[in-house]
């Protein structure tokens, strides 16, 4: 199965991104948008994995949210993958809690080491992914439309689990299973 490890967005959050896409679907751009209920964090993408994996993984994750403080987190600005260049994904960051997320991202990555899953080659940036742009002309109209963009970001939200995800491909399409959702349980008191 085919799989990846994601934190899960409130449906506020996604409704103001699916505005971002709105207004940049105006560049006429030929770009692969990412559907509403499928935008998330993505903290590692697995690749095919098999049923014992799975189990470890899920084991993994339950130990890595056990004793981890919900997450104070806030969208920030809206950019493309790369930055400079044909742009090929466009994105919206993560402000307030990427840190945080980027611990949870070393966290996750060692303990996947340990079950001896290759390391993630890219370094993690915490961000959504809207959509992958498929004609690279038209990443100029894409970065010139992103520069006129007036966007508000929603209000910071919480976010207090992460899912382990099966990714089908199809026709029109990928669709998200959540094969499993470890919450966060310490108290943010006591948690740093």
């Amino acid at each position: 199965m085919r799989a990846f490890i994601a934190v899960e967005l409130p449906g506020n959050v996604r409704d103001a991104l699916v505005s971002v896409q709105r207004a940049l679907t105006t560049t006429g751009a030929d770009v692969k948008w990412v559907e509403a209920d499928n935008l998330h964090v993505t903290m590692r993408f697995l690749g095919e994995i098999t049923q014992a994996q799975r189990q470890t993984i899920e084991s993994l994750l339950l130990e890595v949210a056990r004793g981890r403080a919900p997450i104070d987190a806030a969208l920030s600005k809206v950019g493309t993958f790369p930055e400079r260049g044909m742009p090929r994904v466009i994105w919206v960051g993560i402000g307030q809690g990427a840190d945080q997320l980027s611990r949870l991202a070393q966290e996750i990555e060692r303990g996947l080491a340990a079950l001896s899953i290759p390391n993630e080659e890219r370094r993690f940036t915490a961000h959504v992914t809207l959509g992958r742009v498929r004609a690279p002309r038209a990443g100029e109209v894409i970065r010139q439309r992103l520069t006129q963009i007036r966007w508000t970001p929603p209000a910071p939200f919480r976010i207090e689990r992460v899912t382990l995800f099966q990714s089908t491909l199809g026709h029109t399409g990928a669709v998200y299973t959540a094969l499993g959702r470890f919450a966060f349980t310490a108290d943010r008191a006591v948690s740093s």
